[in-house]
């Protein structure tokens, strides 16, 4: 939303949103509106390629999710609220589910009456393996994660 609302609400040119920007129609209070989120992932590129897959290898430290909500659909960058952040560190999750990630992205569907957004991530950067995972935002709790399948593209 930074990079949206900045240069006096002219925006800025936002290039590929590479899997981290996810936008929803949905119903907050009964009432239409656009939900708007964002995921900014702390990575490190490691000195060599992963012999699995043959891509780069990656270690993410922590990734974190903002949620913008616009119940106005007026169209103007101040009818835009802020909704919740989640820290990756910071989610609550039983001791059953484990949680390892090299890559994560938002898939497109978000919930507006739950304030849960859903990802998807990997194990390993481009493996074709993936599982999705729904978060809460508005309590910080990983909800569920589903079990890996083969994946080639999100979109």
């Amino acid at each position: 939303m930074d990079e949206i609302t900045c240069n006096n609400g002219m925006g800025a040119e936002l290039g590929s949103p590479a899997g981290r920007r996810g936008i929803a129609a949905c119903t907050k209070r009964g009432k239409a509106c656009l939900k708007f989120a964002e995921l900014k992932v702390t990575s490190e590129r490691l000195p060599y390629d992963d012999a699995e897959t043959g891509w780069p290898a990656f270690k993410v430290d922590d990734w974190t999710i903002t949620t913008w909500i616009n119940t106005k659909m007026a169209g103007a960058y101040d009818d835009w609220e802020e909704g919740f952040t989640v820290l990756a560190s910071e989610l609550k999750f039983s001791d059953t589910v484990r949680l390892t990630v090299a890559e994560v992205w938002i898939a497109a569907a978000l919930n507006g009456e739950d304030d849960v957004v859903y990802l998807v991530a990997r194990t390993k950067f481009m493996h074709p393996k993936a599982f999705a995972l729904a978060v809460d935002t508005r309590n910080s709790v990983l909800l569920g994660k589903q079990m890996p399948h083969s994946v080639t593209s999100i979109y």
